[in-house]
């Protein structure tokens, strides 16, 4: 039959799933990646940043916590 009686047991770390038309929003670095994807100059760039900016955070009704919300807890639980 098989070598093993029971199988083992793996340990599985490090899984993400990812959206395909939307931002990779697991740290700041992706989220400058994913929305820069296709920009060819700096201009570019910038523009692509403040509308993603602009679109995921609203101007009303600021999440407060102690110490402040970090910028990517806001963005993923919080997001608007």
């Amino acid at each position: 039959m098989f070598a093993f009686d029971e199988p083992v047991p793996a340990l599985v770390r490090g899984v993400s799933v990812l959206p395909d038309k939307a931002p990779d929003c697991s740290s700041l670095k992706r989220i400058v990646e994913t929305v820069t994807r296709g920009c060819k100059t700096n201009d570019e760039k910038a523009i692509a940043i403040y509308n993603f900016m602009r679109l995921s955070h609203y101007h009303r009704a600021y999440p407060t916590e102690p110490g402040g919300v970090p910028v990517l807890k806001e963005i993923n639980t919080y997001g608007w």
